[in-house]
């Protein structure tokens, strides 16, 4: 071991040298992964991009995994189907058990392959569930979110369509199945409960929010990455008006990002208010109103997400939010009221 010289007779003391900067948790060398950041309190959780947990998706990614998500239902869903068929299995409708295993492989398949995505990009690491590091507390916070956002949403839109005379609100299709039989509705529920929140989270939330997040902020994220998980839910709007509540989306979207000049938004906005009209138009209030309630509860689950760094906020409030839907129906289909 050195020691430093002694300082020469009359001369001034030595002065201890300066700390080197550390860099920051959240960099590596050579591109490696680091592991879970010891995080300073609350620093992660500002509203502005800068200010926002660093992660490596990009909105190739964001987009691409979306677009994925809903192109390879057909993509992988058609061939399964196929095969199924040419095995002798009956897939006539929602009902039968041969074509509800063909929807569960195709949701598993669509989800690892996003995954598998990821891992070829080399971006399938432990930043996709956010800063923190999951908790059985944020468990309970996600039972939390369910449970409120679906009182909450649903609520609201029952009366507010109520009072403007509309019709019920379309059931997503795998509801309609739900009490045909117990492997049925066992198989809905691992549909409806388990693979849905889990790929619709890593894809909307995990990916699409966190790198909307970084590049326009936290407000802005939270309802373009909602938008478009309400918007995905096409079942529920309906073919008249799909064109133009997909066109207001779009606009709408674009109106809020801060980037953009202040008079190409306000244009953008109204735009996106007559696209709005057009989808009235086309198929009523209905098409509108309840991809917008599935819009709210996306942008809950974002902000949840955002205030408490862990992925498993959201999936589990919107795993909870669908078992709710699923058991109210299925104590409906029991008790033989409508649903």
């Amino acid at each position: 071991m050195s020691y430093p010289p002694p300082p020469s007779p009359g001369g001034p003391a030595p002065q201890p040298s300066a700390p080197q900067p550390q860099a920051p948790a959240h960099t590596s060398a050579a591109g490696a992964d680091p592991a879970w950041p010891s995080l300073p309190d609350r620093w992660w959780r500002g509203t502005q991009p800068h200010a926002t947990f660093p992660v490596p998706y990009t909105l190739v990614d964001g987009f691409g995994l979306f677009a994925w998500f809903i192109l390879g239902q057909v993509v992988i869903g058609l061939p399964l189907s196929f095969l199924v068929v040419m095995l002798g299995v009956e897939v006539t409708d929602l009902t039968s058990p041969g074509l509800l295993a063909t929807v569960l492989a195709t949701q598993a398949s669509v989800i690892l392959s996003g995954l598998g995505y990821l891992k070829l990009r080399g971006r399938l690491n432990w930043r996709l569930w956010g800063p923190i590091r999951p908790r059985l507390s944020h468990v309970g916070w996600g039972l939390l979110v369910g449970v409120g956002g679906f009182l909450s949403i649903q609520v609201v839109l029952g009366v507010v369509l109520s009072l403007l005379d509309e019709a019920d609100p379309p059931e997503q299709e795998l509801l309609t199945a739900v009490g045909a039989d117990p492997l049925v509705t066992l198989l809905i529920v691992i549909a409806a409960v388990v693979l849905a929140p889990i790929g619709e989270e890593l894809v909307f939330r995990g990916v699409l929010f966190q790198a909307l997040r970084r590049r326009v902020g936290l407000w802005a994220s939270a309802t373009i990455s909602s938008a478009v998980f309400g918007v995905v839910h096409v079942e529920v709007i309906g073919v008249d008006a799909l064109p133009a509540v997909v066109a207001a989306v779009v606009l709408l979207c674009l109106a809020v990002v801060p980037r953009f000049p202040l008079v190409v938004r306000l244009l953008l906005g109204a735009l996106g208010l007559a696209a709005v009209a057009f989808a009235i138009a086309a198929g009523g209030w209905t098409p509108v109103l309840v991809p917008t309630g599935l819009a709210a509860l996306g942008f809950v689950l974002a902000l949840t997400f955002h205030r408490t760094g862990s992925l498993l906020v959201p999936i589990v409030g919107h795993a909870t939010f669908n078992a709710i839907a699923v058991g109210l129906t299925l104590l409906a289909h029991n008790l033989d009221l409508p649903v």
